[in-house]
């Protein structure tokens, strides 16, 4: 079960991607990322409230709420170090370097709960990994920049922010308590979403951006609520399925979100891929046949 849960989650997040580059584009990343955010955390409490697992979220027990700030804290500085990450370096070797997720998912859950490292997780997540480096790795994009620090604190970012997200999610597995993972998941979010609102407000007052400035079109708005509803859904799926599964495949599977990506910016946003880039495909889908058996 938990298997089908990740691979729909994993579908759910590529959609939510298409339409989150779709509706951010002309925008703050900042004031986008902590607006959709917003919309992530409602979309999430009121499913949790409508089949009854947020209805007693005062009385979660100590630990279990211990656990879950833990996870939503590091989770936010997560999502702070990818936003700072795209916005010194290009997209693109954002999403490559994201895949150390996968890696340090693995060495987290090792060290942290015991879950075994086997031969055929390693050997999937390299083929993982070599097909997202060929699907996302564009010719056009030089290190050779006038301004090489922005590119060194665009890729540490970029490091450290898979690695802080692989954190979160083994500290929330952590938790065998008997909460519902959806109501955990709704105070980890809404911690998430407090921390990007912070953040926005501290870049707003250093960069002087005034509120009027950021304007945004029906269409922005349109895919920002809908990439925002979407994530909402993606995270309680991830998170259930992190409970009851593998914590080190699950995050394989849903890293590998960028088959689906891929396909639905072909069909929607009209991005066609390389021949590289059919061949990361191909091995991200061995590297995920690997895993999953």
């Amino acid at each position: 079960m938990w298997i089908g849960l990740s691979f729909a989650a994993c579908f759910i997040s590529a959609v939510a991607a298409v339409y989150r580059k779709s509706g951010i584009e002309g925008q703050n990343p900042f004031w986008y990322g902590a607006i959709s955010l917003s919309i992530t955390t409602v979309t999430i409490f009121i499913i949790g409230y409508l089949i009854g697992d947020n209805r007693d979220l005062a009385n979660m027990p100590d630990r279990t709420m211990c656990i879950t700030l833990a996870s939503g804290v590091i989770q936010g500085l997560s999502w702070l170090t990818y936003m700072l990450a795209i916005y010194y370096i290009d997209v693109s070797i954002v999403a490559a370097l994201d895949k150390f997720n996968i890696v340090a998912t693995m060495l987290f859950a090792y060290t942290m709960i015991g879950e075994k490292i086997t031969l055929t997780m390693l050997l999937g997540t390299f083929f993982l990994i070599t097909g997202t480096l060929l699907v996302v790795g564009k010719k056009d994009y030089s290190f050779q920049s006038k301004d090489n620090s922005r590119i060194r604190k665009g890729i540490i970012w970029g490091i450290v922010s898979p690695v802080l997200m692989a954190l979160s999610n083994v500290v929330a597995k952590a938790d065998s308590g008997s909460v519902s993972p959806i109501e955990t998941t709704t105070l980890r979010i809404f911690i998430v979403t407090i921390v990007l609102w912070c953040f926005f407000f501290a870049m707003k007052k250093k960069d002087s951006i005034q509120i009027k400035e950021l304007k945004m079109s029906s269409k922005n708005i349109k895919d920002n609520v809908i990439s925002g509803v979407l994530t909402g859904v993606f995270n309680i799926l991830m998170y259930i399925a992190i409970e009851i599964g593998i914590v080190s495949v699950v995050t394989a599977i849903v890293k590998s979100s960028v088959v689906f990506t891929v396909f639905l910016a072909y069909i929607f946003l009209n991005e066609r891929l390389t021949r590289k880039g059919r061949a990361g495909i191909l091995l991200i889908i061995c590297g995920l046949v690997i895993v999953v058996l």
